[in-house]
């Protein structure tokens, strides 16, 4: 994730993205959680968010959803809750939101 991502005279730290993104995906009906995903020998993180060079955002999220759920349904979901909640409270369009779903979370 770069230092800092600045959009039309606004810098926004790496943090805030990362916690507006996080909060966009709990939210979503069906998300047990967010996890990271294991790649080859070194943890993924569970988001991660890079410019597209312009002025558009590229978002990798890995989530750990409740068995049971239409999981391409909720991948979408997913989706539309991160680039609205950038959009309303940025004003910043996501290019592409890739959604990860790692594992499944089974009821007790």
């Amino acid at each position: 994730m770069p230092e800092n991502l600045t959009f039309d005279g606004l810098t926004i730290a790496p943090n805030v993205l990362d916690t507006m993104v996080r909060l966009a995906a709990q939210q979503v009906k069906g998300v047990a959680g967010l996890g990271v995903g294991v790649r080859k020998t070194a943890f993924a993180r569970a988001v991660e968010i890079d410019a597209d060079g312009q002025g558009g955002l590229l978002i990798n999220v890995h989530v750990q959803a409740y068995a049971g759920e239409q999981l391409r349904d909720l991948g979408r979901a997913i989706q539309d809750a991160i680039a609205d909640a950038l959009k309303s409270q940025l004003g910043v369009e996501t290019t592409r939101v890739d959604v990860y779903i790692d594992g499944l979370v089974f009821a007790e």
